[in-house]
């Protein structure tokens, strides 16, 4: 027998009918404020592990199998990200976190309750072998129980990958325990930075592989507006990102720039390794009519992209 929701309606029109103002919280003291932040982000985590799972029952009841009678197709839409996000206004990234999370949690609790149905079924357990425990299960209790929000298992998801080379099923559940641990308390960045630190521990033969497919899949595109602006944009490799970051940061702040020629560098790029963009960029960023004091290093030539104005490394 399912369980009844809760009065989400009704939960909605309360809110609303009682929505406060800014001087509501301009009134509080610190301490009251914070308690007050606190209690709606509280609010907001368990409404999002509810819109998660919901999620993933609209999913499931618009696979492509059902064909034209989906239940995303028979509202007009092509698939059920397009559904959920006409529902929710959320981006595409935030939607697909939300359907992630909600299935990882559904494929736990169905293989529960598979396991459940077999023990009190002995001729059902004779017919039918044990379901596989996902290796996610640890991060999906962790969801439910309000260890963790939606955000924080979704970066966590996305930072240790799917199982394969060093890192198999048993490898990444047996670490998983620790890394919901340390994860407790922890914004989404930082779980993520976290359990990728945590997946190439286990898995040293992939971090090449890993990074080689981040090198192929940066790219560099710039183009002309209309009106004479030019805008770009570009997903780069840890390395060649962090040094145009750095150019970024020296770029914004001039008074940090060295003015004269035989002066230290205002940004050391001797100390950091040679990459793909380090040359080009020593040359976009050095005024017109300065000394080169070294000639920049050879690097090697971008290789055409299909998007007009852009260009991919090698």
């Amino acid at each position: 027998m399912s369980e009844a929701l809760p009065d989400f309606s009704g939960l909605t029109a309360l809110m609303s009918s009682c929505a406060p103002s800014s001087s509501s919280f301009s009134a509080l003291d610190d301490r009251a404020l914070v308690e007050a932040v606190e209690a709606i982000t509280a609010l907001r985590h368990e409404v999002e592990r509810a819109q998660a799972l919901a999620a993933a029952e609209v999913v499931r009841r618009s696979k492509i199998a059902f064909g034209l009678q989906g239940l995303a197709q028979r509202a007009g839409h092509a698939n059920a990200g397009e559904l959920l996000q006409s529902i929710t206004h959320s981006s595409k990234r935030e939607t697909t976190a939300l359907v992630g999370v909600g299935q990882m949690v559904a494929e736990t609790e169905a293989a529960a309750v598979f396991e459940t149905a077999r023990h009190d079924d002995p001729e059902l357990a004779a017919l039918v072998a044990a379901p596989v425990a996902p290796w996610f299960r640890e991060l999906s209790h962790a969801v439910t129980s309000g260890r963790l929000t939606v955000g924080v298992a979704d970066a966590i998801r996305s930072g240790l990958g799917e199982p394969g080379g060093d890192a198999d099923d048993d490898a990444l559940a047996s670490m998983l325990v620790g890394v919901i641990a340390e994860c407790e308390g922890l914004h989404a960045d930082a779980a993520r930075r976290l359990a990728r630190q945590a997946r190439d521990r286990i898995d040293a033969a992939g971090v090449a592989v890993r990074a080689e497919r981040q090198r192929e899949q940066q790219f560099w595109r710039v183009w002309v507006k209309p009106d004479g602006m030019v805008r770009g944009e570009f997903e780069l490799d840890a390395e060649s990102g962090m040094l145009v970051k750095a150019v970024f940061d020296q770029l914004t702040h001039p008074r940090r720039t060295a003015a004269r020629c035989g002066a230290a560098s205002a940004i050391p790029f001797a100390a950091i390794p040679p990459s793909p963009m380090r040359g080009r960029l020593v040359s976009a960023t050095r005024p017109r009519g300065s000394c080169s004091c070294s000639a920049p290093e050879r690097v090697s030539t971008p290789r055409a992209c299909s998007t007009t104005g852009s260009r991919r490394f090698g």
